[in-house]
């Protein structure tokens, strides 16, 4: 009896250290994380968003609104660095932020260390510097509702008898895509020609490439987009206690 007592308080002990291992753990990568931001926002006089988001996970609306938040907090001229790490989201969170951004006077960098698609790529083509890594990517734009919006009005107009349902998704389609142009019109034309802006959404927002196509820098690089292909350590480092 008395060894079972015994194996019972060193269980307990060995569990109580456990968990005081793991708090002291995640307080360190807590600090060390808010350390590297405060090192990189000093050097670089600006204030830095983070967004990132998992595989099953998107940018939501009150995430657009915590941003919108930030924004209004932030100094009309300062300068704001972006980190991209994200799938996308709602295409109504994704306006809610380039909408906010646009006004935004200062500076817009974007860092995507890994990737960003769909509305993760649209928020990207925003900034005044487009700044993707090594083996990063972007992707196409297309609005994309039980199907891909493009795919859905195809569907249509080959299909002479269509029932009731697929008229409906069919108008739904079209609004998604004649939403989601006038967004990319409206943040391409602040830092690229009109023919720049034509060409973007012609490839990326028409169907033209499958919307789990990736796309690199050297994918990008011809458009005439401001975009670097290299993204600073610091980056990946302060991205690495994210996970």
């Amino acid at each position: 009896m008395f060894e079972y007592k015994q194996m019972g308080i060193m269980l307990g002990i060995l569990g109580f250290s456990l968990i005081a291992y793991k708090m002291y753990s995640n307080l360190y990568k807590a600090q060390r994380t808010e350390s590297l931001i405060k090192r990189f926002t000093k050097h670089r006089n600006s204030r830095l968003i983070i967004l990132k988001k998992g595989k099953r996970s998107y940018i939501s609306i009150s995430e657009a609104a915590k941003i919108c938040a930030i924004l209004r907090r932030t100094h009309a001229d300062k300068r704001i660095d972006i980190i991209l790490d994200t799938f996308g989201g709602k295409l109504s969170a994704i306006e809610m932020i380039c909408k906010s951004l646009i006004h935004h006077k200062g500076e817009i960098n974007v860092f995507i260390p890994r990737y960003a698609f769909s509305g993760g790529t649209i928020i990207a083509l925003l900034a005044d510097n487009i700044y993707l890594g090594k083996n990063a990517y972007i992707g196409p734009t297309d609005p994309q509702l039980f199907f891909p919006a493009v795919s859905i009005l195809r569907a249509l107009n080959t299909n002479e008898s269509n029932h009731d349902l697929t008229i409906i998704y069919g108008d739904m389609a079209e609004k998604a895509i004649l939403r989601t142009e006038k967004l990319l019109q409206q943040i391409l034309n602040k830092n690229y020609s009109n023919h720049v802006a034509k060409q973007i959404i012609h490839d990326l927002n028409s169907g033209q490439y499958e919307h789990s196509q990736v796309l690199d820098y050297n994918d990008l690089k011809d458009y005439g987009l401001h975009i670097h292909n290299a993204v600073p350590n610091v980056i990946y480092k302060i991205m690495g206690y994210f996970n």
